[in-house]
């Protein structure tokens, strides 16, 4: 079976690199535009459900994979893929979470499994949520081709559980707006691609918040 793990498109505030978390942004023109090519890419191959976080800017990206796909398509909304709580850092751009939040962000950046955001989540906290419930999905629908519309950091974290990788890995490895990871699931996990953005043609493949 094939997994894909997909981000989901721009938005404002993405482009503003100002931390989202669980507030409810939706996609920008931009992103609108990235979505619109993802649904292209994906009408032409196969897969059997899509199972996406409930905030806008994911329902909006799987809606254009919906619209796109040739044949019926049915999404599931799973609230344990909501991004990461940033609690107070939600609506502040990176440069005042740096002033106001120094020592977190410090470690958020260089350990990130030993930060937690303040009234927010930490990472083990995505972890007991999105990763089982990516197994849970994964062994339910066995065989079967899935794509998960979700978020930067849950994305991390499941890669993270599901290879055994240390959190030391957590930022090294960048993940696009509306790009792709496609995994490949028997007994084990196989990496297949990771940060596939060859859809998006001009659109910058760097990784914002």
């Amino acid at each position: 079976m094939k997994i894909y793990l997909i981000r989901h498109g721009e938005t404002k505030w993405n482009k503003e690199s100002r931390y989202q978390g669980v507030k409810d942004v939706p996609l920008s023109e931009k992103g609108i535009e990235q979505v619109k090519r993802l649904g292209r890419y994906f009408s032409g191959l196969p897969l059997d459900i899509i199972v996406s976080s409930p905030l806008s800017r994911t329902k909006e990206t799987a809606d254009y994979i919906v619209n796109f796909y040739p044949k019926e398509l049915q999404v599931f909304y799973d609230k344990r893929f909501l991004e990461i709580s940033h609690g107070l850092w939600e609506g502040k751009v990176v440069d005042e979470v740096k002033e106001e939040f120094k020592e977190i962000y410090d470690f958020w950046k260089t350990k990130p499994y030993e930060a937690k955001m303040p009234e927010g989540e930490g990472l083990h906290d995505v972890s007991l949520r999105a990763t089982s419930a990516f197994k849970e999905w994964v062994g339910k629908y066995k065989g079967k081709d899935i794509a998960f519309v979700t978020h930067d950091v849950v994305i991390r974290v499941i890669m993270m559980d599901i290879f055994s990788l240390p959190y030391d890995f957590f930022w090294k490895f960048k993940l696009a707006n509306a790009g792709i990871n496609i995994l490949e699931y028997e007994q084990d996990y196989k990496l297949l691609s990771i940060n596939l953005v060859c859809h998006l043609e001009e659109f910058s493949a760097e990784g914002v918040i």
